[in-house]
């Protein structure tokens, strides 16, 4: 994706000139729609696709290079903290390359240091402080625990209960049935949670409590849409597709945000007794992408036609009924 942007935009230069009219734009459409949390999105565009004209666009770091250098820097930021270098590699050893391709460097060393430093059976909760003047960009909330049935239906119906909306979550299982999940998340007002230590305190202590016990999970709670997202009602998409190598089941849906969206189709999963093994949710105003890796009860790829049409038809049916429910229409 950033290569073929690239190729449109042709130049640094250019590239530049993008950024500064994108920002103006939406500043200059609706205030009210630029955010921290869309600031460093565009950043992030902005940041990679300069990387790469300045290397060339047809030369694309090797996916070994790219993690090679994401561990080094990790590696060299953690013996900073006074961490071992063998305990560091022992436990990077049980990750998979998605993890070191789908988080920066700076993420894995406080990740790979609150794990290292956490002596309990119990589900590790990571939550950075943000400072002052970061408010809007997003909260990073860290799950490291063993990996079960309905964790992330719990999870996600957690963060509902507790009036934190997500905005990002990248979802990962170790070698060794761990579950190392991101998730970024924002108040109900758009702010983050910032230096706030009693509120972090409270998140922690119920996510603690939830995972526990995921098999049950809160009762959902209903909450109000906000206005200008009620005028949005667009069609729900699901799509499933098959992987050969590796084995695993794609799941794929397309939707207009509310709250508490992605708790329905948590709850959904777990009525439907799917586990969830990886995923990225990304929320663009409006609308919701969300992209899980899903497998039956047994933890095999769902491969049935009658099975596939099922899950399909269920998670269409809850997300009409939850749009139908505020949606304005003319």
């Amino acid at each position: 994706m950033i290569q073929d942007f690239a190729r449109r935009v042709g130049t640094r230069e250019r590239l530049k000139y993008l950024y500064l009219l994108t920002v103006a734009d939406i500043n200059a459409t609706n205030p009210g729609l630029w955010n921290g949390w869309r600031a460093s999105l565009l950043q992030q565009l902005f940041s990679q696709t300069h990387q790469l004209l300045k290397r060339g666009v047809d030369n694309l770091p090797e996916m070994n290079e790219q993690i090679a250098n994401t561990k080094q820097r990790a590696m060299a930021l953690l013996i900073e903290q006074g961490l071992k270098e063998e305990d560091i590699s022992y436990l990077w050893d049980q990750f998979n390359d998605e993890y070191f391709l789908r988080h920066q460097s700076d993420e894995i060393s406080w990740q790979t240091e609150g794990i290292l430093q956490h002596d309990s059976e119990e589900p590790l909760i990571l939550i950075p402080e943000i400072a002052d003047g970061y408010e809007h960009q997003g909260s990073s909330v860290f799950v490291y625990t063993h990996d079960q049935s309905n964790l992330f239906a719990a999870t996600v119906a957690a963060f509902h209960q507790l009036g934190l909306a997500i905005q990002d979550a990248r979802i990962i299982t170790s070698r060794s049935n761990y579950s190392l999940d991101t998730y970024t998340v924002l108040e109900e007002d758009g702010s983050a949670i910032g230096p706030n230590a009693e509120r972090i305190l409270d998140i922690k202590t119920h996510l603690q409590n939830t995972l526990s016990a995921p098999d049950t999970f809160p009762d959902l709670i209903r909450r109000r849409t906000p206005r200008q997202l009620r005028y949005f009602n667009r069609e729900p998409a699901v799509l499933i597709s098959n992987q050969i190598e590796p084995r695993q089941t794609v799941l794929d849906i397309t939707a207009t945000d509310r709250p508490g969206l992605l708790a329905l189709i948590g709850k959904t999963f777990a009525r439907l007794d799917l586990q969830v093994h990886g995923a990225k949710i990304a929320t663009f105003g409006e609308k919701v992408e969300d992209s899980f890796i899903i497998a039956d009860h047994n933890g095999e790829a769902i491969q049935e036609a009658a099975s596939c049409n099922e899950i399909c038809s269920a998670l269409i049916h809850v997300l009409r009924e939850a749009s139908s429910h505020d949606a304005i229409t003319p």
